[in-house]
């Protein structure tokens, strides 16, 4: 009889991996989701079967989870794993905001293992895990991406001088976890605000600022940025690649998508305002606005 593993998702970064990561790794798997990840996996995997977790729990050997601060589906699939005796997989999928992940209600609840991508997310975990079994997994979002674009293909007109702002629903994520919606000091409409007030200092000539809403954004959320400047597009409709291999330079805060775009070379900036905390990726080829001149 064939082991069967479920896959458990509901915020974008966390389901890429898991997506990606059952595509390139065929075995038998039973799918709960829901909000973001439900089209990530359909445009990864087509379209696959959803279940509930109760439904799905029984039959499994163990669960693989992604890490969601939008909803509450991650966290009771470990603690009904527990329940069930089932091991629980907890796949990382950026590098900050770890403890917050596994804790609701002042309640840590951990999974039996975790899983990340790099040796950053793998130093990061075991410092803040230092009891949990640590496994580096390959990400295999990004492999996906270096694949991709082995197979680029980027139009062979003539580009705009383009740069792409990825957003990310920083003020959500605070008042859902610290019912504050500026408890970092700074949310994603500062983030940009501060990097319209600086774009001089990013390129002189820029012909297109286009705005990636997150996938948790709600519609029309920065259509009042289309007043500002005749030059601000929002995105609608393309993949998050089909954006970066259009523009120059990447701006945003902390977003995992910046990391994706220093694997296209794109030049890469945050836009975190002088009274929020400076970026925390790892990365040290990210620029920081505050400092250029």
């Amino acid at each position: 009889m064939d082991i069967i593993i479920g896959l458990v998702a509901h915020d974008a970064g966390g389901a890429e991996l898991l997506a990606n990561y059952a595509k390139q790794n065929p075995q038998n798997y039973r799918f709960v989701l829901d909000g973001p990840a439900v089209t990530v996996f359909r445009r990864t995997l087509g379209d696959i079967k959803l279940e509930k977790l109760e439904e799905v729990l029984p039959t499994c050997k163990h669960l693989i989870c992604g890490t969601s601060w939008q909803s509450n589906l991650e966290y009771d699939a470990i603690r009904f794993a527990n329940d069930f005796g089932i091991k629980s997989i907890s796949f990382l999928d950026h590098w900050i905001h770890y403890d917050e992940r596994f804790t609701r209600d002042g309640v840590k609840l951990l999974p039996d293992e975790m899983w990340v991508g790099d040796e950053w997310g793998y130093k990061i975990a075991k410092s803040n895990f230092p009891l949990i079994p640590i496994r580096l997994v390959p990400n295999p979002y990004f492999m996906f991406i270096k694949e991709s674009l082995k197979h680029g293909h980027s139009s062979s007109k003539k580009k705009l001088n383009t740069v792409l702002f990825v957003s990310e629903n920083i003020s959500e994520f605070s008042k859902t976890r610290y019912n504050d919606p500026n408890y970092f000091g700074y949310n994603e409409f500062d983030s940009i605000n501060y990097f319209l007030s600086k774009i001089d200092r990013i390129e002189k000539n820029i012909d297109c600022i286009k705005i990636r809403p997150h996938p948790s954004d709600s519609d029309g959320k920065y259509h009042e940025y289309l007043k500002y400047d005749s030059r601000i597009k929002i995105s609608k409709g393309s993949t998050l690649l089909e954006d970066l291999e259009e523009c120059q330079i990447v701006v945003g805060a902390q977003s995992m998508a910046m990391v994706v775009g220093l694997m296209l070379n794109k030049k890469v900036i945050s836009s975190i305002p002088p009274e929020g905390k400076p970026c925390q990726l790892p990365h040290s080829e990210i620029l920081n606005l505050r400092n250029l001149i």
